[in-house]
C-alpha cells in the first residue's frame, strides 16, 4: 500500500493501494508502522506524502461499514474508528520534521484530512478537494473539522464542510487550504523543489520553527516562551555556529566572522 524512498534529506512516502488509494485500518496499520522505522532514522528532514494513483486519495471505503448499520453498537464502533484515524493523523502532525502533502488527484473525506495533517500542501489547480461526509449524515471525525477550521477560518469550515463543497486547488490556494497549487504536470516537480529547500535548511532551526508554529495554534502554550526555549538550544549547535560564520563572512568584507562570533 505504500512504497518510499529517501535522497538528500528528503523522505518521499507513495501511496499505491489502487484504485483510489482507499483508508482502511489495514492501510492505517502500515503508515504507522512505516512512521515508526522512519523515526529511527536520521538520513531525513522533510517528508513528502504522495500517490501513484490518479487520485491523492478517496477517503474511507464507505461500504466496510455496510455490516454495521443496524447494530446498536455502530455508533460507537464508528467513533472508535475516527479516534485510531485522529491518532494516525496526530502522528503524522506532531512529527518533529516537516511534512508535506503533494495533491495532483482528487483528496476527498479521510484522503484530504491526511493532507490536512501535513505541515504543507502542493496541489494541482484542477484536482478536488473536499469533506463531503456531513451528505450522508456523518462527519470528517479524523481531525478533519479542528484542521479545516484551523487553516481557512470557522466560517469557511462550515459552508466547506456543511455544504459538501469540493473546490479545485485554484481556490484551495486562494482560502489558505493548500499552500501552493500549480498545473497538474508540475506537481511533482515543484513539490520536490520545496522540499529539496526545506531539507536543506539546519535541521535543529527547521524543527524549532515547527515548535513554535505549533504554540502558536495551541491555546494553553505560551507560544512567545517556546520561542525563548531555542536561541540557547540552537547557539549549541555546530552547525548553527558555522553557518552564523559564514553568514557574517560573506556580508562583513575583509572582518574576521571570529571577531563578531566568536568561539
Amino acid at each position: 500500500m505504500f512504497r518510499q524512498e529517501i535522497a538528500n534529506g528528503v523522505v518521499r512516502v507513495v501511496m499505491c493501494n489502487p484504485p483510489v488509494n482507499a483508508i482502511s485500518r489495514q492501510w492505517g496499520e502500515q503508515l504507522f508502522s512505516l512512521l515508526e522505522d522512519l523515526q529511527e532514522r536520521d538520513d531525513w528532514q522533510v517528508m513528502v506524502i504522495a500517490s501513484d494513483q490518479k487520485v491523492f486519495s478517496a477517503g474511507g471505503d464507505i461500504k466496510q461499514y455496510a455490516g454495521r448499520i443496524n447494530d446498536e453498537n455502530a455508533g460507537k464502533l464508528l467513533a472508535a474508528e475516527a479516534a485510531y484515524f485522529q491518532e494516525l493523523f496526530l502522528r503524522i502532525a506532531s512529527m518533529p520534521q516537516i511534512s508535506i502533502a503533494e495533491i495532483a488527484g482528487v483528496a476527498a473525506g479521510g484522503g484530504l484530512e491526511l493532507a490536512l495533517a501535513c505541515d504543507l500542501r502542493v496541489a494541482a489547480e484542477t484536482t478536488k478537494l473536499g469533506l463531503p461526509e456531513v451528505g450522508i449524515g456523518l462527519l470528517p471525525a479524523g481531525g478533519g473539522t479542528q484542521r479545516m477550521a484551523g487553516l481557512v477560518g470557522p466560517g469557511t469550515a462550515m459552508r466547506l464542510i456543511g455544504g459538501g463543497e469540493m473546490i479545485d486547488g485554484h481556490h484551495a490556494l486562494r482560502i489558505g487550504l493548500v499552500e501552493w497549487a500549480f498545473p497538474a504536470p508540475d506537481v511533482p516537480g515543484r513539490t520536490r523543489e520545496i522540499a529539496a529547500r526545506l531539507a536543506a535548511q539546519p535541521p535543529e532551526a527547521l524543527r524549532a520553527a515547527k515548535a513554535c508554529i505549533a504554540a502558536a495554534k495551541d491555546p494553553h502554550a505560551d507560544g512567545y516562551a517556546v520561542e525563548l526555549t531555542y536561541p540557547e538550544i540552537l547557539m549549541k549547535s555546530a552547525a548553527t555556529r558555522a553557518r552564523i560564520k559564514d553568514f557574517l563572512a560573506a556580508r562583513k568584507p575583509g572582518r574576521s566572522a571570529d571577531s563578531l562570533l566568536t568561539d
